[in-house]
């Protein structure tokens, strides 16, 4: 008798342990958004509607966060957190977006449901449109010595000598945070504030030991991308903290932002070849020589170009089949840049400026004058800008045609735009 009661007791105890278990086995919250739809299209300081259903029966509250990011799901706006007693939440709030510096292009809408240990995302393709920005200067390095200066000018091209720096290789202006940002020779990022011109923080160790140091560095709201010769692409915050990095196989040295990713170019010294890296769909592909540049082509290829003794040739990068092909035809003469205003691709080579037939690779002469280097296109304005060694120079378009220029003292490293 003692033995049964005994073995009951047991049997209960056992029931009870294995009902408790369950009763603390806790699953992430169930989440839906119901609104916005799928490609909802807003501008980058719209305010919206954001609809979104949560339930959890084992919480006793939930919180629902709401933030956008972009097509690497790198958060680019401020999350709006809201709290709920009990375990279900009915969101219906007004989201406002509020980020000026976003360009056009594909992101997403992320809300999350988090019961205090589990957390569930659901996400909402949105296109975001830019809002047009007012170009109020430039930011122009020279090479001076064993040192960099920095020059402001406005829009009249009147220049002033703001800042003696470390010998730099690139640089660009962050128009949200009035950051100048400088990749050094020895291996930093360096960022002063305009218009105090104070450090805010240096970031070391990009350089590869033994290694001569290349480098690139670009804006893309944000974030400061900037390469990593040990073999990275870096985001770096307005604090200079890396809050994302892409892994590369070699050490990369010029950036591409090509369809909503980054594509380099890498080589691994002392090898005198290079690699073209796409780190996020974890493609590369090695060349059997030294590529000059990279450009976008379309939406499927970009367009690789080499300086082969005294003739260019060029080669399109499939990603999607991670091969090179020849394109085009030789052209006779030395390489100075290139660029792409819209689907239009405009090359520079010697004193000329072609255009690019994009399915045949047949070059049309569009300007004559200048060897013009470090090519890009303000959108504001509509403008062409490029380096004539230590001139600036400034150019409209159809027909291409100089409009403005300076010369300055030493040769210009690095120029970007200033926006309002």
């Amino acid at each position: 008798m003692k033995t049964f009661f005994y073995i009951s007791l047991l049997f209960i105890l056992i029931i009870s342990q294995i009902a408790c278990k369950k009763k603390d086995l806790n699953e992430a919250p169930s989440l839906n958004i119901n609104f916005p739809v799928e490609n909802f299209t807003v501008q980058s300081v719209d305010t919206f509607e954001v609809k979104a259903v949560a339930t959890d029966d084992n919480a006793d509250n939930l919180r629902l966060t709401i933030y956008v990011a972009d097509i690497n799901l790198q958060a680019v706006s401020s999350a709006a957190v809201y709290n709920f007693s009990g375990n279900s939440a009915n969101l219906d709030v007004l989201y406002e977006l509020n980020e000026r510096w976003l360009s056009s292009g594909v992101y997403y809408l992320v809300v999350t449901a988090s019961d205090g240990e589990l957390l569930t995302r659901k996400f909402v393709k949105l296109y975001v449109s830019s809002i047009s920005k007012k170009l109020s200067g430039y930011v122009v390095g020279i090479k001076s010595g064993q040192n960099c200066e920095v020059y402001m000018g406005d829009t009249n091209f009147v220049f002033t000598k703001k800042l003696t720096i470390s010998a730099c290789l690139d640089g660009v202006f962050d128009s949200y945070n009035n950051y100048i940002n400088v990749l050094t020779e020895d291996g930093k990022l360096v960022a002063y504030n305009y218009p105090f011109l104070n450090e805010v923080y240096s970031l070391q160790g990009l350089k590869k030991v033994g290694s001569p140091f290349k480098g690139d560095v670009a804006w893309k709201y944000p974030y400061i991308y900037v390469t990593n010769a040990n073999g990275s692409i870096m985001a770096v915050d307005n604090n200079g903290q890396p809050r994302n990095s892409f892994r590369t196989l070699f050490s990369p040295y010029l950036l591409v932002y090509w369809q909503n990713k980054w594509v380099c170019l890498s080589d691994l010294y002392p090898q005198n070849y290079s690699w073209i890296e796409v780190p996020q769909n974890s493609k590369n592909y090695q060349n059997n020589f030294k590529m000059d540049d990279l450009v976008c082509l379309d939406n499927e290829r970009c367009l690789a170009i080499q300086q082969d003794g005294n003739f260019v040739k060029f080669y399109t990068y499939k990603p999607e089949i991670n091969y090179l092909n020849s394109f085009g035809h030789t052209q006779n003469g030395y390489y100075n840049g290139s660029l792409n205003i819209n689907g239009q691709v405009l090359l520079s080579i010697d004193d000329e400026m072609y255009e690019m037939n994009p399915i045949y690779g047949t070059l049309t002469s569009v300007y004559q004058g200048n060897y013009l280097s470090l090519l890009k296109y303000e959108s504001t304005h509509q403008l062409i800008y490029g380096v004539n060694n230590n001139i600036f120079v400034a150019m409209k378009e159809n027909p291409i045609q100089m409009i403005n220029s300076f010369s300055f003292n030493g040769n210009i490293v690095f120029y970007d735009f200033i926006y309002e």
